[in-house]
């Protein structure tokens, strides 16, 4: 049996931006979207909080008629081949905002993609988050959100 190598990138993000940022992105949609349902998700900005501070693999969503905000958690690092060889990169966490519209009637549904559309390209500009699309995606990047990175190298068996 031969021990090889692989490396194993670490990210210690700056949980603090991120909790500010999940609070402005919870609140701008419970007060703002006019969407009805989000007003219920401010009572879930304290468990959120909780799963942000414990850097938790799991993630949550928070849904509500015609959209759901759902916060990936902080993900296991994903297996990658790059120049030869084996590389654990850590995986950013995000949320994902989708519009639901096929469950409500289509006046709602073109206020509620509106809506989606509109807070995400705020909060792309505003807290500098990279951007996907479709459907949102708000992803707090290593760059702009870590407040370490490293490398380390582990061996296989």
């Amino acid at each position: 049996m031969t021990v090889k190598e692989a490396k194993v990138e670490l990210v210690t993000y700056n949980i603090d931006d991120i909790k500010e940022v999940t609070v402005a992105l919870i609140s701008t949609f419970a007060k703002h979207s006019e969407i009805y349902g989000t007003e219920q998700w401010i009572g879930g900005i304290f468990q959120t909080l909780k799963t942000i501070d414990k850097q938790q693999q799991t993630g949550f969503s928070l849904i509500a008629d015609g959209v759901e905000v759902a916060f990936s958690g902080f993900p296991r690092p994903r297996p990658l081949i790059k120049d030869g060889g084996l590389i654990y990169e850590a995986r950013e966490p995000r949320f994902t905002i989708e519009d639901h519209g096929q469950d409500v009637r289509p006046k709602e549904k073109t206020k509620i993609a509106k809506a989606a559309s509109d807070i995400a390209q705020e909060f792309k500009k505003v807290y500098h988050l990279r951007s996907e699309y479709p459907p949102h995606v708000l992803i707090f990047s290593k760059q702009e959100f870590a407040k370490e990175i490293v490398f380390f190298s582990a061996a296989i068996l």
